[in-house]
């Protein structure tokens, strides 16, 4: 079966925090609250991806996320103690540093860990655990349609005095733990003609484990479940339109054995339907990468893939055939039978 052809192209996803100074404490300190700053970077274009706090430029603005939080009496040892246990902390629109009620301990050392599933929580019972260690794990994580992002930040070392600013607020950068994939198609003809593309769909392992072993990481992902998607509504658009279809959340994986799936169908310009033709297991390998710290054939977390595809008569020549003319031959000039003839001059 003759198959179109992709090209990939991948966009970074970007999301940080960045943080405020406390407000000012006059007079005798009193004990300072673990404090949380939020800010989330500039949105890009997203289904629900999660964007700024207050943001009004598209996407989901970061409402919630859900802290762990343990201390310990030795650097990098074991933090025993524990603070947050998947604790909602709300964010403000204003970006302003988000007071807790828990207070820090002077000569201890903390670790984090914060997550949001698209602003909801996951349970602790069997979606989320934070060890002894410092490490979180998300357990049997199913990509839907929430945005799944997580922030790690550096052990904190409290000293024997503790200040407004010592230690100051816990700065978190939160990281898509998800990849993104979408499809573009391109009406290739030049004639006039329409194209529809109906029935897409990727079939792929759509649940894992996040976890750290020496790093952390997306196990073997499992259990198989259908990524649908619509271009252009399911409706027929013209030639040299390029229409994007909307992008689904994926657990990152390599995609060397990965298909996708759908049926082309081409209308000429009476808007009669010509041809229909189903495609089925179209490689999504994505070949070479070009995404930072990715090996080739690998969809990378916090990264969007955008499979492309022109549909003209090149892809579809197995089943279009044009009209064609067949010149026999240009006949030549025949003589009159009746031989010359003299003109009457006179």
């Amino acid at each position: 079966m003759k198959k179109n052809k992709f090209w990939l192209a991948a966009m970074a996803v970007t999301v940080s925090m960045a943080s405020c100074s406390l407000e000012e404490v006059m007079e005798q300190p009193e004990p300072q609250a673990i404090g949380f700053s939020s800010f989330v970077g500039k949105p890009t274009r997203a289904v629900t991806e999660i964007v700024n706090p207050g943001s009004t430029g598209g996407g989901t603005p970061l409402s919630t996320f859900y802290v762990f939080g343990k201390y310990g009496d030795a650097a990098g040892g074991t933090y025993t103690n524990d603070v947050f246990s998947n604790t909602s902390v709300t964010v403000t629109a204003t970006n302003t540093e988000i007071a807790t009620a828990q207070y820090w301990v002077p000569n201890k050392y903390y670790k984090f860990a914060a997550y949001s599933d698209g602003n909801d929580s996951l349970t602790t019972t069997d979606k989320v655990s934070f060890d002894e260690n410092g490490h979180i794990t998300i357990t049997d994580y199913e990509a839907g349609d929430k945005d799944l992002i997580l922030a790690i930040p550096d052990e904190v070392q409290t000293g024997a005095t503790i200040t407004e600013d010592n230690p100051d607020a816990v700065s978190l950068t939160f990281n898509h733990l998800l990849s993104q994939v979408g499809f573009e198609f391109t009406n290739g003809f030049t004639n006039g003609y329409k194209v529809q593309i109906t029935g897409l769909k990727i079939n792929i392992p759509n649940k894992a484990t996040y976890s750290k072993t020496s790093a952390y990481s997306w196990g073997a992902p499992n259990t198989n479940a259908d990524k649908t998607y619509t271009v252009n509504g399911g409706d027929k658009f013209d030639s040299s339109a390029s229409k994007l279809s909307e992008y689904n959340f994926v657990i990152p994986q390599n995609n060397g054995s990965l298909n996708a799936e759908f049926t082309v169908t081409v209308y000429d310009n009476n808007d009669i339907q010509i041809i229909q033709k189903e495609f089925s297991d179209v490689p999504l390998a994505t070949g070479t990468t070009t995404t930072p710290g990715s090996d080739n054939n690998v969809w990378t977390p916090g990264y969007k893939y955008k499979y492309t595809a022109t549909i003209d008569a090149s892809v579809l020549d197995d089943v279009m055939f044009p009209i064609e003319f067949k010149v026999v031959a240009v006949k030549g000039w025949e003589s009159s039978t009746g031989g010359n003839s003299n003109l009457p001059l006179n």
